[in-house]
């Protein structure tokens, strides 16, 4: 067995003392460490074996441990560049984390273990301190307490049909969602619904807006942000009509008055079914970037964006890598390439997203056909689409207003799949000048 570096190091002076006696006894002709300086040894990193790691991860109990682990003992990150780290130097959309070294600035590239650990240690986070305004920075030693991040998705723990039926019918809807109501009192009522892989979060630019002149009610998606996943089952949310059901119980329960119905992507599809069933419950809807349906269908002339096979490999993409997929997407559906961040923020969203949730819900959102519903329609509509939208391109925004009655079209600037961020004063906008008009 060869010696250990440690080892040889520690006898390097009297090995050294050795060559000189041999020297000497002309045993060889030159002392081959005679110009070797030995200063104070340090250890160079080495790889930790996977069994060991993967042994050290068991017994590491809580999230910032195994993040913290498995930057030491995967990227071999010292404990002072650790203490050094910031918020800000953390790409899960991406995948990198920049080390700053002096003046210098080393990026990692997280591998597949590191990129989930850190997810699950962001979900962690994100249940165990509510978000907060954003912090400049921060240090590993307290970056579990100081990291801000939009809402996130505890991990799924499904209930089976019988469970969760007795369980809803226990709850507080307003637990359930996760709601807020914020705003003016007794002012006309408006109710934000957010879309796929995001939560109520999204409506954070909008909401100082309308707040003014509204009273305005924000929630999440049984699945999504801080809503109560005990609550989720996929029996109920194997299609829209869970969802659907879940905004006419949190109607009744805030007993508000008639709402106007915000809904952004998929939700403008569960305001246009819950219209369609209790129209009395809404003062309006606001259809933003909705789609009726995703799925070209050329026998009629209608275009939603996508082929079938398009489709089919979107969804085998997202069961084989979800977080790939996210990584990929996000930044499409998004859109505004010269602002990354966007996409880096929806990207970040979508990772939070429990994987199986995810799935079920991006059936239920690509694969639905809602087109025959639209006429169902009998209260104020205002379909508001974004000028340039890969996800639903203006044809789709032109279908919807044709079949609403007496709805109104309206093309916003903003570019897109996610006005509200990407161009919230006009958004706002938009949302306050038909709801005031539809009091």
């Amino acid at each position: 067995m060869l010696p250990s570096r440690s080892r040889l190091m520690h006898d390097l002076p009297s090995r050294r003392g050795g060559w000189g006696g041999a020297s000497r006894e002309r045993v060889v002709f030159r002392d081959p460490a005679q110009h070797l300086r030995v200063g104070s040894p340090t250890g160079v990193p080495k790889p930790v074996p996977s069994d060991l790691l993967a042994d050290a991860l068991r017994h590491t109990r809580t999230p910032l441990g195994r993040l913290v682990l498995v930057l030491a003992a995967v990227h071999a990150v010292p404990a002072h560049e650790l203490r050094t780290l910031l918020t800000c130097d953390l790409n899960l959309a991406r995948g990198t984390l920049v080390i700053r070294r002096g003046r210098r600035r080393h990026t990692l590239y997280l591998e597949e273990l590191t990129h989930q650990i850190t997810a699950d240690w962001l979900d962690y986070r994100h249940r165990r301190w509510p978000p907060r305004p954003i912090l400049a920075s921060s240090s590993a030693r307290d970056l579990h307490s100081s990291l801000t991040i939009p809402p996130s998705a505890r991990p799924c723990s499904a209930t089976t049909a019988k469970e969760g039926s007795a369980r809803m019918g226990r709850m507080d809807v307003r637990s359930r969602n996760h709601v807020r109501v914020t705003g003016k009192a007794g002012a006309p009522v408006v109710m934000l619904a957010h879309g796929f892989g995001c939560d109520q979060n999204m409506w954070r630019l909008v909401v100082p807006a309308l707040e003014r002149d509204f009273t305005v009610v924000l929630f999440d998606h049984v699945g999504a942000g801080n809503s109560d996943l005990s609550a989720w089952s996929p029996e109920r949310y194997s299609t829209l009509n869970g969802y659907v059901d879940d905004v006419l119980e949190l109607c009744r329960e805030l007993a508000l008055g008639p709402v106007t119905f915000v809904g952004h992507s998929v939700s403008a599809m569960m305001g246009v079914l819950a219209a369609v069933r209790e129209p009395e419950a809404f003062a309006g809807l606001v259809l933003l970037a909705p789609s009726p349906c995703f799925v070209d269908d050329p026998d009629v002339g209608y275009r939603g964006g996508f082929s079938a096979a398009d489709i089919d490999e979107l969804l085998e993409s997202l069961d084989a890598n979800y977080l790939g997929w996210s990584g990929a997407m996000a930044p499409v559906i998004m859109g505004n390439p010269e602002r990354p961040e966007l996409g880096a923020e929806l990207t970040s969203s979508f990772c939070r997203t429990d994987p199986k949730i995810a799935r079920l819900f991006a059936r239920v959102t690509f694969l639905s056909d809602n087109r025959a519903d639209l006429a169902g329609v009998r209260v104020p509509t205002l379909v508001a689409q974004c000028s340039s939208d890969a996800i639903a391109p203006p044809e789709v925004g032109a279908f919807v207003h044709a079949q609403i009655p007496d709805s109104r079209l309206v093309t916003l600037s903003a570019t897109g799949h996610c006005p509200q961020l990407a161009a919230p004063e006009e958004t706002a906008e938009a949302i306050a000048v038909f709801a005031g008009a539809a009091r």
